[in-house]
């Protein structure tokens, strides 16, 4: 078998981690064609499929960097169950003793 005159597969990683939005723009650059020359038929043939693979990749790639923010956004926003309940009595202590207070001003025992 002859063997191939491109790695295929190492161009299409480099491309994935390019900046080049279309794959026929990144083949023209990497193989030094002119910008107004087409690649013929069998680098098309091995190219096809790749800028909506590269779209989806991306897309796939920011959602899970989102879902990863998300979770560590929701462990850093987490309050332990027994520091709310701490401060849910203090509240009603002060409540109360606002109450108290308000109650013997407004029946001049203060």
């Amino acid at each position: 078998m002859p063997e191939a005159k491109y790695d295929w597969i190492q161009l299409k990683n480099d491309y994935f981690n390019s900046e080049i939005e279309q794959a026929v723009t990144f083949i023209k650059h990497s193989f030094g064609i002119d910008k107004d020359v087409q690649p013929d038929g069998n680098i098309q043939k091995h190219i096809t499929g790749w800028t909506e693979e590269k779209q989806n990749w991306k897309k796939e790639r920011i959602k899970r960097a989102q879902d990863q923010a998300d979770r560590e956004l929701m462990e850093q926003l987490k309050i332990p169950v027994k520091k709310l309940l701490e401060n849910k009595r203090l509240l009603f202590e002060l409540d109360s003793s606002y109450i108290f207070i308000y109650g013997k001003k407004n029946s001049g025992q203060v």
